[in-house]
């Protein structure tokens, strides 16, 4: 089977592939097995474009590797595929913070605070709202 045709499917097959791969990635993290996490991260964003974990894990992975310019680039290309990425939007400011690009965190933050808002989802509300303390 194609990976664009598991992709589209919405059989239960193709959701256990997903999370099958998220755990392996997600051990392999654990682990500090960078390099190995980013392979299946990419596998799985064949899989899956629109999964935001695997986007922030990749970045995770690159970040880690010492790849802070890749990992910016994942998380700006993310934001492509999924405009309402909260989540991303974080982990893309808190990177963007270190650099001290402070104008570009406090467009982020706004941003995904006015999403988490109209997503009305309080645990998104929240994460924001941590990430501007401590911005």
């Amino acid at each position: 089977m194609h990976a664009l045709s598991v992709a589209q499917s919405s059989s239960p097959p193709a959701a256990a592939l997903v999370e099958s791969m998220y755990a392996l990635a997600f051990e392999l993290i654990s682990v500090e097995r960078w390099s190995d996490a980013s392979d299946v991260l990419r596998a799985m964003l064949l899989v899956t474009p629109n999964d935001e974990r695997a986007w922030l894990g990749l970045g995770r992975c690159h970040d880690a590797l010492g790849q802070r310019e890749v990992a910016v680039e994942l998380y700006t290309m993310c934001l492509v595929a999924l405009p309402r990425a909260v989540r991303m939007r974080i982990a893309l400011a808190s990177l963007l913070g270190d650099a001290s690009r402070e104008d570009d965190v406090d467009l982020l933050l706004r941003q995904a605070g006015d999403i988490a808002d109209a997503l009305d989802d309080a645990e998104l509300v929240e994460l924001v709202e941590r990430a501007r303390r401590s911005s």
